[in-house]
């Protein structure tokens, strides 16, 4: 995580933040290997969004949002998303489409970025 802080671009909306850097993991260059690259993604929220369970119900809603969006993350790369404060009153589509918006943006950032 600190080193896609460190290293990661960034991009967002006015209620999320995402950064990315490239999966210091290579890739495999046998091509009978089981998985393409893998993409993690981590949700950091602050606390100013609620008590925990408000803060339980955003992180839900994102990783809902990751579950059935997979594709909006390139493969090989490590994410942060990080929504702000306002981001705990939006209703689900609009996290949805705020997600949509910040991944477009960072899609073009992320590409050529280094393993560092």
């Amino acid at each position: 995580m600190q080193r896609v802080r460190r290293l990661g671009a960034k991009s967002g909306t006015r209620y999320l933040s995402l950064r990315c850097a490239q999966n210091p993991d290579p890739p495999t260059d046998n091509p009978a290997a089981p998985e393409p690259p893998s993409r993690r993604v981590a949700f950091h929220l602050p606390r100013g969004v609620g008590n925990a369970v408000a803060r339980n119900r955003l992180k839900r809603r994102l990783r809902e949002i990751y579950r059935r969006n997979k594709d909006w993350f390139q493969p090989g790369y490590d994410y942060i998303v990080q929504p702000t404060v306002a981001a705990g009153k939006l209703s689900f589509a609009e996290l949805l489409e705020h997600t949509r918006q910040a991944t477009e943006l960072q899609r073009t950032k992320c590409k050529g970025q280094s393993n560092g």
